[in-house]
């Protein structure tokens, strides 16, 4: 690949590195769609940019040998949605149960362990944008697959589900964490600045689920949990079966991963109803490149109508976006 800058992110890195270690198309493919996904957008990593671009495209387009076997990462889960966010705990804590209760899809469920084999992705709806929860499968000493500490290094946030009917949950919460830890991936309760120089330990933001709370002694069992856990983590109970609980867990991720919508809007119409997502902190500029490129290069300065009290104020480029903001970008 092409020189790096010092900025390049864990994600990416990581994402390289199994490019090039990668020995089949689709691995390779995996890999660069990952590198793609996760290296910084900016000028100086432009030419990076186009080269991964180049690479994805001549290898979609190389003709594949009939019959031959197509060989998967397991460890790669396709982002998709606003981000992605990685289900985790110990066997039988109802994760395949949460993820069926709050999308669409239909894992399998049941009472036996490590009933999931394979990532899981599904799509759940949170007001008017998606976000994907991938199902994985239960950490642990008895655990028959590895690569789950990898998949949840490349996902946006954790969800960590406990089970309030065992006697000792907290059990359960140090398991997980020492099973990922072993693989430099550290639980933590809040999104961390990324560091200059990137090192080797993913720091994924989380959160805990309580699960089961119509158990008799579900809500006791909670206030343990709640005083034994590390300062900063919110813990939300629910029951995957009753449903109880649920509608929390969208706004408490979508907290947590600080993302914001921003809604575009052309000169003399009204706005689009489908939202761009930004991240807390991202300027105006950020928005115009999820727009087109060109926008970043032919910015003039943009209009802003939002909830800080802005009625079609003019903004410069270093404007700091706010959730449900109308942007119009003026080139």
């Amino acid at each position: 690949m092409a020189d790096m800058p010092a900025n390049l992110t864990p994600d990416y890195l990581a994402a390289e590195a199994r490019y090039k270690a990668a020995k089949t198309v689709e691995e390779k493919l995996a890999a660069l769609e990952e590198m793609l996904a996760t290296v910084p957008k900016h000028k100086g990593t432009e030419k990076i940019q186009a080269d991964i671009k180049a690479r994805l495209a001549k290898m979609r387009k190389a003709p594949r040998k009939k019959g031959a076997a197509r060989h998967t990462d397991p460890s790669h889960v396709r982002k998709e949605g606003a981000a992605q966010v990685a289900i985790l705990g110990v066997t039988n804590t109802g994760k395949s149960q949460l993820v069926a209760s709050l999308t669409k899809a239909e894992p399998r469920v049941a009472e036996y362990p490590y009933t999931t084999l394979a990532p899981q992705p599904a799509m759940m709806p949170f007001e008017d944008i998606l976000l994907q929860l991938v199902d994985l499968p239960a950490l642990g000493e008895d655990s028959p697959v590895a690569w789950v500490p990898q998949v949840a290094r490349y996902a946006d946030a954790g969800l960590v589900l406990l089970d309030l009917s065992v006697t000792d949950p907290m059990m359960q919460f140090r398991q997980v964490e020492s099973a990922l830890e072993s693989r430099k991936v550290q639980l933590v309760p809040k999104q961390v600045p990324e560091p200059e120089e990137p090192g080797p330990v993913r720091l994924l933001p989380t959160l805990i689920v309580a699960n089961r709370l119509d158990v008799p002694d579900g809500h006791d069992m909670l206030e343990l949990l709640r005083q034994e856990l590390p300062a900063g983590y919110e813990v939300l109970a629910v029951s995957a079966l009753t449903g109880e609980g649920l509608a929390g867990i969208g706004p408490a991720l979508y907290s947590l991963l600080e993302l914001v919508r921003v809604y575009s809007k052309e000169r003399g119409k009204k706005p689009e109803t489908n939202p761009f997502v930004l991240h807390r902190g991202d300027t105006v500029i950020s928005f115009a490149e999820k727009i087109h490129k060109d926008f970043v290069v032919n910015f003039q300065f943009a209009k802003v109508w939002g909830s800080g009290g802005f009625d079609g104020q003019r903004i410069s480029r270093d404007y700091v976006v706010q959730e449900g903001d109308i942007i119009e970008i003026h080139t």
